[in-house]
């Protein structure tokens, strides 16, 4: 056997190598990007269940009185500022409320999360 066809890598192998290195790294970056957006979507559903939270605090402390309206209207602002493309229709009276918020990309007849779109409906029945 010849040495000099035995020893050292060829071409092929270098090559093939380097293909796996960037199909391994390939998938690592979709996996970085899988878990980044359901880290944007825990946030958002996290910031929607204080917002809710939020809201029953001011519906039971200003229940009956003249600042109600306002505070509610206040509520609306922040939650449009933390949301993206927030949409809040509150109805009812004291002391029962019907809450649909929605934010993101939802058509107006669904009321579910979409995980990779970022966007959602939450519909709660609040009680002041």
């Amino acid at each position: 056997m010849n040495p000099i066809l035995a020893s050292g890598l060829t071409l092929i192998e270098v090559l093939f190598s380097l293909m796996v290195l960037s199909l391994t790294l390939l998938g690592l970056e979709a996996m970085e990007l899988t878990a980044w957006h359901s880290n944007l979507n825990a946030y958002y559903l996290s910031q929607v269940e204080q917002q809710i939270d939020n809201l029953q605090e001011i519906l039971r402390f200003f229940a009956g009185s003249g600042k109600a309206d306002q505070q509610i209207q206040l509520w609306e602002q922040e939650t449009r500022l933390i949301l993206p493309q927030a949409a809040i229709k509150l109805s009812g009276e004291y002391p029962f409320y019907h809450l649909r918020l929605t934010w993101g990309e939802v058509h107006k007849g669904s009321c579910e999360i979409k995980r990779e779109e970022h966007s959602g409906c939450v519909q709660e029945e609040i009680k002041g």
